[in-house]
């Protein structure tokens, strides 16, 4: 079962993690969203990047985190498949798994505009964290 899953919204894509702990949950979401780019079953742990961003708060940096993979995927043309995040005073510690894109391998999916505020929510519900967003196709 994923502990990710995409919802509908009208013009744009919507996006979910879950997770026993807020770091998973960022996780579950940073999978949604590399899953709207291409199929993560035809992606093979071949590097891996480092990645460290602050926000003045939670929300900020549920959103820079999504931006900082758009990011490595736009600049590196890397795609990730695996997560490992560290979360501590809206500070962000984590490493993401996968390799360099490629269409022919991986499908072409959604290009990603941008990732957005709207419908963001983090919240915990028992004992179960969900953080959520829609991205901009």
């Amino acid at each position: 079962m994923n502990k990710y899953e995409l919802f509908s919204h009208p013009a744009d894509q919507g996006i979910r993690g879950y997770g026993e702990t807020k770091e998973e949950a960022f996780q579950e979401i940073a999978k949604a969203l590399q899953s709207l780019m291409a199929d993560l079953k035809k992606v093979e742990v071949k590097t891996e990047d480092e990645v460290k961003i602050k926000a003045i708060d939670e929300e900020s940096l549920l959103i820079n985190w999504l931006n900082e993979l758009l990011y490595l995927f736009d600049v590196k043309g890397n795609i990730y498949k695996e997560f490992k995040v560290n979360i501590k005073n809206n500070k962000l510690k984590a490493i993401a798994k996968g390799e360099e894109y490629n269409p022919k391998k991986h499908g072409s999916g959604d290009i990603i505009k941008a990732i957005t505020y709207n419908q963001l929510e983090i919240k915990k519900e028992n004992n179960l964290w969900i953080v959520q967003c829609v991205v901009d196709v």
